[in-house]
């Protein structure tokens, strides 16, 4: 990690004694005691640290970045027609959508049904998941092998019936 912890509560009290406590109105001894939790933050917050050249020597600053956001796939189930839609000379073969894809978020996959159809899309982020045709393959091979435990499944419970 980039960041001194150190350093966090050296500014802070430097800034309390600069600015007041009525401007600060930080504890920096509660914050002293939360700096353990900082490999926690870690996972949440974005705790690399960059541009400290910038920040001025005196006076009042606001250091902000961003934060991930608390999912990185986002999947959605939309239910659609079940019944054919078309126009002239045509009919509505599928539905493939896709949903957003936030900052941080690696997959979003969604899902339709059309008729007797289940219609998925899927977006990612090159960054945090390279290979969207990887994922399509392994959601092709988990529904192969849902369908065959669920004829598995049918066949034992008619054989134990009959």
């Amino acid at each position: 990690m980039a960041l001194s912890l150190d350093w966090v509560g050296a500014w802070a009290r430097a800034t309390e004694r600069e600015l007041g406590e009525e401007a600060f109105q930080r504890d920096v001894a509660f914050l002293a005691r939360l700096v353990p939790l900082m490999e926690l933050w870690s996972r949440y917050f974005d705790a690399e640290v960059r541009g400290l050249e910038h920040v001025p020597a005196s006076g009042p600053v606001l250091l902000v970045n961003r934060h991930h956001p608390p999912v990185n796939v986002i999947v959605s189930c939309v239910p659609g027609p079940r019944t054919e839609l078309g126009w002239p000379g045509g009919t509505l073969e599928a539905i493939y959508s896709v949903g957003p894809l936030i900052e941080g978020t690696a997959i979003n996959v969604t899902a339709w049904s059309y008729v007797d159809r289940l219609c998925v899309g899927t977006l990612t982020c090159p960054d945090l998941a390279p290979d969207p045709h990887a994922l399509a393959a392994g959601m092709n091979d988990a529904l192969a092998e849902l369908v065959a435990a669920a004829k598995r499944a049918a066949r034992e419970r008619a054989s134990s019936s009959g």
